[in-house]
């Protein structure tokens, strides 16, 4: 589900927050989209993580072998992270207005 919601928001052309990244090779929508699934499982899903601690691991390694840069890589995950605190909150909001 998470990783529809990132092709989505990539695909619509809403990488605002791609501007706040520094490093060029980050900007990859493959890197993107891999941080985003990862900052999910993390962020929204911690009380489920016997489910997917394994993917999370394999893609935290994927990710450090394709950035082969321990800043860049925590700059990625940073951004994904706040994007996803961010996007559920949004919704959160969203969705009490609608139930009022």
């Amino acid at each position: 589900m998470a990783f529809k919601f990132c092709f989505l928001y990539i695909g619509s052309g809403g990488l605002g927050w791609q501007s706040r990244l520094c490093t060029r090779k980050l900007k990859s929508p493959e890197l993107i989209s891999t941080a985003i699934n990862l900052s999910y499982f993390k962020k929204a899903a911690p009380k489920h993580n016997g489910l997917w601690i394994d993917k999370y691991n394999k893609g935290c390694k994927y990710l450090s072998k394709l950035i082969e840069d321990e800043n860049a890589e925590k700059e990625l995950l940073d951004c994904a992270d706040n994007y996803i605190v961010d996007n559920s909150i949004k919704k959160v909001i969203k969705d009490k207005r609608k139930m009022q």
